[in-house]
């Protein structure tokens, strides 16, 4: 059965006959149900009514963009211990780190700019938990810089749409840009979807990432 190769601790994806998708991490588990524990509590779920078990691990290699964007990221949480690294324009590293179940951490820099004094960077510390099952919302700080041209920091709060493989994220903050305050909100739109395709069963992904500052 879909139980008899997981373990207590283990980091899961599990999907539900009815659709519903689940992710978290096992406390306890028997042939009638498994324990699992998300980012905002525990779930009871049968056993029976269980569609799919994927390793988090394995799902999180599979999958392009799972909740990082670019810059930032979904408000989809990060299960303790879990991380995300993404490399965009072939020099870009970014690394995301799951502190807690609510707690995550990330930041990159442009390799390409290190051969300059002044480096590209960013870090993204943030908070996120889970309103409803396809609801997320996450506040964080993303601060960084482009070589010598600038250096930003935006306070946010952001909702997220959907789920990892398909979602919507919308947000607002306000922060500052080259030592000055903006004075006024700014906002972010982003969404992000994996398509999964039956050649060879590979997938592949779009994503886009937006701003808006005011004048």
């Amino acid at each position: 059965s879909e139980t008899d190769t997981l373990k207590q601790g283990q980091i899961v994806i599990i999907k539900m006959e009815n659709g519903d998708e689940y992710q978290g991490t096992i406390s306890k588990l028997d042939n009638e149900s498994i324990i699992l524990k998300m980012s905002n509590g525990e779930i009871s779920l049968v056993a029976a009514n269980v569609r799919s078990i994927k390793n988090y691990e394995d799902n999180n290699f599979k999958t392009i963009h799972n909740t990082q964007y670019f810059l930032n990221s979904s408000a989809v949480p990060l299960p303790k211990g879990a991380a995300n690294v993404s490399i965009t324009n072939l020099t870009i590293l970014s690394v995301n780190y799951g502190l807690t179940e609510r707690w995550s951490v990330g930041g990159g820099i442009d390799f390409l700019s290190t051969i300059k004094s002044y480096p590209s960077w960013f870090l993204n510390p943030r908070y996120g938990i889970k309103l409803k099952p396809k609801i997320h919302f996450s506040t964080g700080l993303l601060v960084g810089a482009m070589t010598d041209f600038f250096d930003a920091g935006l306070l946010y709060g952001k909702f997220t749409l959907g789920q990892e493989d398909s979602n919507l994220s919308l947000g607002v903050g306000t922060g500052y840009l080259n030592g000055e305050y903006f004075g006024r909100a700014h906002g972010s739109l982003a969404f992000s979807h994996t398509f999964d395709s039956t050649l060879r069963g590979r997938r592949w992904g779009l994503t886009s990432e937006n701003y808006f500052f005011p004048n």
